[in-house]
């Protein structure tokens, strides 16, 4: 008699734990739509909250400085393409540039708006990110003067591409394919 594999047992297990911790993480959100106000964390000084999904007022725009292809969790290429624009605010006496990462059209013209006419807040959420370098090195060559000022550019950006609904099906196929496997291997038990 043969032993059978427990690749299934392990891929099964692995994609729903995962699933569920990952769930677990952002539930607050997914759930009761908690946020981080931003604002209040860089009026006070603290520390930023990375990954951890923010909700910002944007009071000055600097205006678009990339365009960057949009992926599934870092992996899969969508058609859609996100915009980078920078922003600036106060934080610990000195001012700060970071990043939005936006897709939906109206959101860009909102900001273009702001930025032509200085007229409108813009408010954001999304969850606070790093920026890979090739994005900072485009952030670089555009706010690169500001840095002489007590400015400091950064690698945040609050990504606003991913809704609840969209983190919650992902998070909900993650578990749904690890019980397929599980399924499937105790099945073949039987």
């Amino acid at each position: 008699m043969r032993k059978k594999s427990k690749v299934g047992l392990l891929i099964g297990l692995f994609f729903t734990v995962t699933g569920i911790v990952m769930f677990a993480f952002d539930a607050s959100y997914i759930l009761l739509g908690r946020t981080v106000d931003l604002n209040k964390v860089l009026e006070e000084g603290g520390e930023l909250p990375r990954d951890k999904v923010v909700t910002y007022t944007c009071e000055v725009p600097i205006g678009n400085y990339a365009e960057m292809q949009t992926y599934i969790n870092g992996i899969i290429p969508l058609p859609a393409k996100s915009q980078l624009y920078a922003m600036y605010d106060e934080y610990g006496g000195d001012g700060i540039i970071f990043s939005a990462k936006l897709r939906s059209k109206y959101k860009m013209a909102e900001f273009d708006s702001a930025v032509n006419d200085d007229t409108a807040k813009i408010k954001l959420e999304g969850r606070l990110m790093t920026i890979d370098n090739d994005a900072f090195g485009y952030l670089e060559q555009v706010c690169g003067d500001f840095s002489e000022e007590n400015i400091t550019l950064t690698y945040y950006v609050i990504d606003t591409t991913s809704s609840r609904i969209e983190w919650a099906l992902m998070y909900l196929l993650i578990t749904a394919l690890g019980v397929f496997f599980l399924v499937m291997y105790f099945k073949k038990k039987i």
